[in-house]
């Protein structure tokens, strides 16, 4: 029996799991940022390295029992990324056998078996990954406003407070989002929260805090929070429908798989509204809200590249057991301060 290692590295928090070859789950570990782009290579290294390492201890297992690894990483997006990302991996010796991809490509190894399928994830950012029968692959860059994006968590958080700032000044439409901002936020006043706002004294967090508010006044009817969700979830389609295009999938039988904390918070205002999109180009599209986290999807890259078969069997053990571990038995950990 072999061990294998699956690292989903995003840009709040890293997942590791670490699972036998035939699919049960023996420790999973989280940690911080492992998008080098945010925060540079070697402390997320260091994070990736802290969580894998705390993995293996609470599994009793050393680097030598791992068969091999694959490393699904935010950030992972140029070449010149491969080129920083791959030497940094490769001198830590986790696994012998290892790969790296993007973490789109977990996402969408984890939500279905289909070979047609579409990942669309939409969490603090937003990005979308596809593959078809053929083995072609294609994804976006989810830079932001820098590739032409909007519609991930941020964007829709930023936007709550504009249009709420907007119906504060008269600008703008009344929205039950007004009282929800400023709670949220931990402020009094309109005046003390774009004062706040400019002296950037308001965490990044706090403000992203917002996004489930938004979600559920959206639901429950309010003018403004819809406009925003829907455009939110516009984009999104937008974006599996282009990938889409580009495989020659419009007319397929395609797995869309919807993943990511804000997709995967249920509203069924952006639900909806990506469903309806997708539906108008790729009419026999089916819709997935997959039952794994994409950390699992990285797994399942390990054991494909370890050669070992991953059955019907193999598959639901390793859902069950790792759904198990995220919610009852996964630790925390921090990695070790960086010598100055």
């Amino acid at each position: 029996m072999s061990f294998v290692l699956g690292v989903d590295g995003g840009n709040s928090k890293t997942i590791v799991m670490i699972a036998r070859s035939d699919g049960e789950v023996a420790a999973v570990t989280r940690t911080g940022c492992g998008n080098h782009q945010g925060i540079g290579v070697e402390p997320a290294m260091a994070a990736i390295e802290a969580a894998v390492d705390g993995a293996l201890r609470s599994a009793g297992l050393q680097r030598t029992d791992l068969a091999a690894a694959c490393f699904a990483l935010a950030g992972a997006d140029f070449d010149e990324d491969f080129a920083l990302l791959r030497p940094a991996l490769a001198g830590r010796a986790f696994a012998p056998v290892w790969q790296l991809h993007n973490d789109t490509m977990a996402a969408l190894r984890a939500g279905t078996e289909n070979r047609d399928a579409v990942a669309l994830i939409v969490g603090a950012g937003m990005n979308a990954a596809a593959r078809n029968a053929e083995g072609e692959e294609a994804r976006y860059l989810a830079l932001g406003w820098k590739s032409g994006d909007w519609g991930g968590g941020g964007d829709i958080a930023e936007e709550a407070i504009r249009l709420s700032i907007q119906d504060w000044d008269g600008r703008g439409r009344p929205t039950a989002l007004r009282p929800l901002v400023l709670r949220q936020l931990g402020v009094v006043d309109f005046d003390s929260l774009i004062r706040a706002l400019y002296r950037r004294e308001i965490p990044r967090a706090r403000i992203l805090g917002l996004v489930p508010h938004v979600l559920r006044a959206a639901d429950a009817g309010d003018q403004v929070a819809i406009a925003i969700v829907r455009r939110a979830g516009e984009e999104s389609a937008a974006m599996g429908t282009a990938l889409m295009r580009r495989l020659g999938l419009l007319a397929s039988e395609v797995d869309v798989v919807l993943t990511g904390s804000v997709l995967r918070a249920g509203c069924r205002t952006l639900v909806d509204t990506i469903s309806d999109r997708i539906r108008e180009a790729a009419p026999r599209a089916n819709l997935v809200v997959p039952r794994d986290e994409p950390v699992v999807g990285a797994v399942l890259g390990a054991l494909d590249l370890d050669g070992a078969p991953v059955d019907a069997s193999v598959r639901q053990r390793l859902s069950v057991s790792a759904a198990a571990a995220l919610v009852g038995h996964s630790r925390q950990v921090d990695p070790a301060p960086q010598s100055t």
